[in-house]
């Protein structure tokens, strides 16, 4: 009977598999205020991610949902970086979740239904298109790719599980971003903005013809110094996720969301080319297009460090 109940529940979240918090693939992970890359040097940063949701909402208004009471997963990420030159730098990414679950009600009880294993890798390559130093100044642009090398097709009992609990997208996407940062002339204060945009090929494997809606992030914040070592900075985060497709063009309802966070951090520098850093993200505003589960808040704690490779002539 558990396994009758279990396919008849994981049947009615297929429909709703691209509209959860848990959305496919690697969540967007970040370092805050960035720093300059100059060539031959490496930039090396790994960051632990934890995300809770446990609230369906229609529009902007809250619903009951009797099949889920919440889904949350535990998250690491690794960013290479390298200095082509001056002016151009490579960088890699690859992440794996600890956790990727959902909590499923039963007529007995809840059932965790969750996966594990490595997500997309990203390959990006940024031009630094202006810089100045005094005040320090610099526009950055990005274009790059994201390729679904992780697990895509896991199952329990011969079900496969939806896609939003998949650790990988199972699409290659590609990117483009533009960032933007400004620092006083003491460096004690600072401005930071960043463009980010993300487009999904279709998914057509087996059982499943799909493809994920445009995906906009926008962020804007400021930077305060508080001590040599020790800083704050608060972001505002304007998101937008377009209408999921299947076979046929078919739009998917309980997909695509508008929504804006708060996002303070928290950086440390216990050397200058050894940093620690912290943030929270917590949603102030959501407009779903369909009934989906919204995200309840996210935190992030990482770190990174910068390695300078000395080159003879």
């Amino acid at each position: 009977m558990g396994l009758v109940w279990f396919f008849i529940l994981t049947l009615a979240l297929s429909f709703q598999a691209a509209a959860q918090c848990c959305s496919a693939g690697n969540p967007l992970a970040g370092t805050g205020f960035e720093s300059e890359s100059t060539k031959n040097q490496w930039q090396i940063s790994t960051a632990y991610k934890y995300s809770l949701s446990d609230q369906f909402y229609y529009h902007d208004y809250k619903v009951d949902n009797p099949y889920i009471e919440k889904s949350n997963f535990s998250f690491q990420n690794l960013m290479v970086s390298y200095g082509i030159t001056n002016r151009w730098s490579l960088s890699a990414e690859a992440g794996y979740f600890y956790n990727k679950s959902q909590n499923l009600h039963f007529p007995d009880g809840l059932y965790d239904l969750g996966t594990n294993g490595f997500g997309d890798v990203s390959v990006n390559i940024k031009y630094l298109a202006f810089r100045k130093s005094k005040p320090a100044t610099m526009l950055s642009f990005a274009v790059g790719s994201k390729i679904p090398v992780g697990a895509f097709e896991q199952s329990v009992d011969g079900i496969t599980i939806p896609v939003s609990l998949q650790p990988s997208s199972g699409a290659f996407k590609y990117t483009a971003s533009v960032y933007f940062q400004r620092l006083s002339k003491n460096k004690k204060l600072g401005f930071a903005s960043q463009g980010f945009l993300e487009l999904s090929s279709e998914i057509n494997k087996n059982y499943l013809i799909y493809r994920y809606g445009p995906y906009l992030r926008l962020n804007a914040g400021v930077m305060r110094q508080i001590t040599p070592k020790l800083s704050f900075s608060l972001f505002g985060v304007y998101d937008y996720r377009g209408k999921d497709t299947r076979e046929l063009g078919q739009i998917v309802d309980q997909s695509g969301s508008i929504a804006v966070y708060l996002q303070p951090w928290i950086q440390y520098a216990f050397r200058k080319d050894r940093v620690v850093f912290a943030n929270v993200e917590k949603p102030i505003y959501r407009y779903f297009f369909g009934e989906q589960m919204g995200n309840k808040m996210a935190v992030q704690i990482g770190f990174r460090m910068f390695y300078q490779r000395d080159c003879e002539d």
